[in-house]
């Protein structure tokens, strides 16, 4: 088992913050997730929204959100549409 650093994971939730920015997106998909982040979203886009600080702090501390009826994965986007990281809702 590996063990962080509290400041080390403050650094990384604040990179990650700074990353995702401050028009960051959370996007839930119906379908199969990609394997990777790089890779393009096939499925069907369910709902988006906003993704504030608290949103980004969750994700990176490992909460999963709660997915709507029938999504199979979310996806959370920067301000530039870019996937910063995604997941299949099971913690």
């Amino acid at each position: 088992m590996i063990h962080l650093s509290t400041s080390l994971e403050r650094r990384l939730l604040r990179e990650t913050q700074r990353h995702a920015g401050s028009w960051a997106v959370m996007v839930f998909y119906k379908g199969a997730m990609p394997c990777r982040c790089e890779l393009h979203a096939e499925g069907e886009r369910l709902e988006q929204k906003s993704a504030p600080d608290w949103v980004v702090r969750d994700l990176v501390e490992g909460k999963e959100p709660e997915l709507p009826p029938d999504a199979g994965f979310w996806r959370l986007l920067d301000n530039n549409g870019n996937c910063v990281m995604q997941g299949d809702g099971n913690a």
